[in-house]
């Protein structure tokens, strides 16, 4: 698996929103989105299953989160 952040839409809210795209790497290098991790609420999206959720961006470049999720 490779992490990176992405950004996506809840096709139901229209809200958008940041998280933690989970990829599978295929036999072919190609990179498959499998999970999300919102960044908002913690949630765990399956995205085999989850067929209300647009991804706007992946991000290539990390952006350091740490600071915000040990409240520094």
């Amino acid at each position: 698996m490779v992490c990176k952040q992405v950004r996506f839409r809840d096709r139901n809210t229209n809200e958008i929103y940041g998280g933690i795209g989970l990829f599978e790497i295929q036999n072919d290098w190609v990179e498959d989105l499998r999970y999300i991790i919102c960044g908002c609420c913690g949630a765990y999206i399956d995205m085999t299953t989850c067929h209300n959720i647009e991804i706007l961006d992946v991000y290539d470049k990390w952006i350091n989160i740490s600071d915000e999720i040990i409240g520094g």
